[in-house]
């Protein structure tokens, strides 16, 4: 949310930015997990019931170019603020 508010043209969105004092992070898996494994099998298995979107849990994994680009962009943003 904090990358969507500072890369936004409305104002309102980037209030969000401006009034976020910090940020805590609580079991994130900022660089992927090894646990996506096991969502992506349990999306499978959930998909003969229901429509599920495994794009999602896809996103988790290690290697996901996704999350390095989230990760680079957000810790690109934290330098910046720091520096204001």
């Amino acid at each position: 949310m904090l990358l969507a508010s500072k890369n936004s043209a409305e104002a309102h969105l980037n209030r969000v930015l401006e009034a976020t004092e910090g940020v805590v992070f609580m079991g994130t898996p900022h660089c992927g997990s090894k646990w996506a494994e096991w969502g992506m099998v349990f999306t499978s298995v959930t998909k003969v019931v229901k429509n599920t979107n495994s794009a999602i849990v896809d996103v988790l994994r290690p290697e996901s170019e996704v999350l390095a680009r989230i990760q680079n962009e957000f810790q690109t943003m934290v330098v910046l603020v720091r520096t204001i």
